[in-house]
């Protein structure tokens, strides 16, 4: 016979009060990140980063690896990116319409909390958590690109390659963890890069 156990009233309220603070904090910074960079966007030194994709993954990927479980990783996000999104846009100087806007904004909440999930799996340790955390670190500096020119005159590169260095040196896994992926980030980079490439080319072909 299975015998249900009830949590207790106390431990019910205090998790629900964590939820509530989780989604107040993350529509919060939402929206005031949202601000920021629409605002960012617009400058001259700024504007590349915050429009860059770079910038976004690196924000979703701390948020998962800094939540304290999956299931909050995609709550935060899945609150935060959507309006940060709207704001973003709608602050910016690239005034889409609002269907394009709503579209971008239902992409943010669809693989926003995909990816902050996926980075939570890099604390589980073991090669399974280095290869996740080499995946983010290998896109940053992918998209930095800098066996082709020198990034340090992009202010775009080199976020991403400040970013990606920090991950790996800063994600809260075990230190075995974080050397391993950095060993994985540098293969992790070539099949991304040629994966991407790919997939540009199929996008090519497609076109009518």
């Amino acid at each position: 016979m299975v015998q249900w156990i009830d949590e207790p009233a106390p431990s019910r309220w205090r998790s629900r009060a964590a939820v509530m603070a989780d989604v107040v904090v993350a529509a919060v910074a939402g929206v005031t990140l949202g601000v920021v960079s629409g605002k960012a966007a617009a400058s001259d030194l700024w504007g590349g980063i915050f429009t860059s994709a770079g910038l976004w993954i690196a924000l979703i990927t701390v948020i998962g690896l800094f939540a304290p479980s999956t299931d909050r990783a995609v709550l935060r996000t899945v609150v935060q990116m959507p309006l940060t999104v709207a704001a973003h846009l709608g602050l910016g100087p690239a005034h889409p319409p609002p269907e394009q806007t709503l579209g971008w904004c239902v992409l943010a909440a669809v693989a926003a909390p995909v990816l902050a999930g996926f980075a939570h799996e890099a604390r589980r340790g073991g090669w399974l958590g280095s290869i996740v955390l080499a995946c983010p670190s290998a896109l940053l500096i992918a998209e930095a690109r800098p066996w082709h020119s020198s990034p340090f005159g992009d202010p775009v590169a080199q976020f991403d390659l400040v970013a990606a260095a920090a991950l790996l040196l800063l994600a809260p896994v075990p230190l075995g963890v974080r050397l391993r992926a950095a060993l994985l980030t540098a293969p992790a980079v070539y099949g991304t890069v040629h994966l991407l490439g790919a997939a540009g080319d199929l996008v090519e072909r497609l076109r009518p």
